[in-house]
């Protein structure tokens, strides 16, 4: 019996798995809005560069890692993958608070959040916008937490299966009659 329950969870295991590989083959196409700052990130490097500004956090040989590649991703409106909108969310939620407290020491208001002018003021603001922005981060997260949702109603299709909506774990695992699990009461 306990082979049985191996190869079931086994089974059960592929079934989740196989959704998380779902979400690998999805692609997200950035908007208009998007694409519109990144753009307007690009343009601010070009005009801190004429300024005689070379942005310290901006490597101008296109260094991966300082946002200009991804920023050129998204003006193009090129599809991102599952794993690089993760990448995207974990540099939103890890840079959020810079971009807040910087915006607040320079007294950037509102309306010119996502403008070249924010942008020639800051190298972390203009790495953020690099990356989209505000604007991108909403789509991120509501993009992502669509998938999330879908994921969470999947898994819930699959428990009621297997009798888990009952509150008895699994379900089919207490299905199985094994005369071995048996008490004995003396």
């Amino acid at each position: 019996m306990d082979a049985i329950r191996k190869i079931i969870q086994e089974e059960v295991s592929l079934i989740f798995e196989a959704f998380d590989m779902q979400n690998q083959k999805k692609s997200y196409v950035p908007t208009d809005a998007v694409a519109k700052i990144a753009g307007t990130a690009l343009q601010a490097i070009e005009i801190a560069k004429k300024n005689g500004i070379t942005p310290s956090s901006i490597d101008l040989k296109g260094n991966q890692g300082n946002g200009r590649q991804k920023a050129q991703q998204l003006a193009k409106k090129t599809s991102q993958s599952f794993a690089e909108m993760k990448r995207l969310k974990a540099f939103f939620d890890a840079n959020l608070k810079k971009v807040e407290d910087e915006r607040r020491s320079i007294g950037v208001i509102q309306q010119r959040k996502g403008t070249t002018d924010e942008m020639v003021k800051s190298n972390i603001l203009l790495v953020w916008n690099l990356h989209g922005g505000d604007v991108c981060k909403k789509w991120v997260d509501l993009k992502l937490s669509d998938t999330h949702e879908q994921g969470n109603k999947k898994k819930e299709r699959l428990r009621a299966v297997g009798g888990a909506d009952t509150n008895n774990g699994m379900g089919v695992f207490k299905t199985i009659y094994d005369p071995s699990q048996q008490r004995i009461n003396r």
